[in-house]
């Protein structure tokens, strides 16, 4: 069932169990469907992006920037959005790391994505403590 979600602040720990560095792991935000929602990831090298997917394609809103606030390789960082109204504001271990606007999509669920490159299925990512509540 697909939740409506408008201004909410999620979070989650992710844990790069095992393989290669070069992979995404992150936060859906504004779940539409398969072809329409917002990206907050990180990667294993220190890196962390935001992009959408609309009607199908990829548009970067926060290119790959590199961020000491994320801890790199087999490692735990917590990550957290706030999405009120346009506005995105991204933090990693208790750290801002970032923001963006955009207004393409106003509502939607929320999930967990990960992602490899050069090997695909070859990292194991775990995600715990997933909370998602109102924008006080």
């Amino acid at each position: 069932m697909h939740k409506a979600l408008e201004d909410f602040e999620v979070e989650v720990e992710t844990t790069q169990v095992s393989g290669p560095d070069n992979n995404d792991h992150g936060l859906l935000l504004r779940y539409l469907d398969a072809n329409n929602f917002y990206r907050f990831t990180i990667s294993g090298t220190g890196y962390y992006a935001f992009d959408k997917y609309k009607d199908g394609q990829w548009v970067t809103l926060v290119d790959w920037t590199e961020s000491s606030a994320i801890v790199a390789g087999r490692a735990t960082n917590r990550l957290r959005v706030v999405c009120q109204g346009a506005n995105f504001t991204f933090y990693v271990n208790d750290t801002r790391v970032g923001e963006a606007q955009d207004a393409d999509f106003s509502s939607g669920d929320v999930g967990i994505e990960v992602g490899t490159y050069k090997d695909p299925g070859s990292v194991h990512v775990s995600f715990d403590n997933f909370r998602v509540w109102a924008v006080k």
